[in-house]
């Protein structure tokens, strides 16, 4: 079996892709959504989700934006 290529294994990739440290991204699991599991005892994520939870999280912050400009 192959790794895909948007598949990211090990905290150490995964934080190296969203360049924040291992316990930032700890703490970003925990407490808002990121997409990674711990899959037999490693870390598993992909680019593709984190990348559209990325886009999700900047729309939203966007949006609160707006309103508080509006108000």
């Amino acid at each position: 079996m192959t790794k895909s290529e948007t598949a990211l294994v090990g905290m150490a990739e995964i934080s190296a892709y969203v360049q924040r440290s291992e316990k930032t991204v700890l703490d970003i699991i925990k407490n808002e959504g990121f997409p990674a599991k711990k899959l037999g005892g490693i870390w598993e994520s992909d680019t593709l989700l984190i990348d559209k939870w990325r886009r999700k999280r900047i729309n939203q912050e966007r949006e609160i934006d707006l309103r508080a400009r509006s108000m």
